[in-house]
């Protein structure tokens, strides 16, 4: 009986174990073989003041970016941050659509977010999706993006 009770235990620690590492750990970057993606702050941000960021997707080697891909980044709310986005009832939102997103050229997309803080530290965060593509295929992809920003 008691060890029926420390293999349960055992086994509940393993399945709590391999779930929370299972979840995607939020960063301001991504980097593989076929591209990169940068969420950086642009300097000088004061507290109340209209502040910038930009999510940067660079491709490596044979891949591109797409640019009939629908880019978005879905914010989420944090505290000290105000997402303003575009459309006022969706203003956690920064998309293709909304006119924030620039290729720069076919190897170069930048996606402009707009957020004030209201204390003087913050998170910007989100999930970013965007596509890369070869001569062939092109392949969506999501990535949970996270950055701290401050005012000066």
């Amino acid at each position: 009986m008691k060890f029926a009770l420390v293999a349960a235990a055992a086994v509940a620690l393993a399945c709590d174990h391999s779930s929370a590492t299972s979840t995607p750990m939020l960063a301001p970057s991504v980097d593989t073989a076929d591209h990169s993606v940068r969420f950086e702050a642009k300097p000088g941000c004061t507290m109340g003041a209209v502040c910038m960021a930009t999510i940067r997707l660079e491709t490596k080697g044979e891949f591109h970016v797409n640019d009939a891909f629908p880019y978005k980044f879905k914010g989420v709310e944090n505290a000290g941050v105000e997402l303003l986005g575009s459309d006022a009832a969706k203003k956690n939102d920064f998309s293709k659509s909304a006119g924030d997103l620039t290729l720069e050229s076919k190897t170069v997309a930048t996606l402009a977010v707009r957020f004030k803080l209201t204390q003087k530290q913050g998170t910007v965060s989100g999930t970013y999706k965007y596509a890369v593509c070869n001569e062939a295929n092109c392949f969506p992809k999501e990535a949970p993006l996270s950055l701290a920003v401050s005012a000066k």
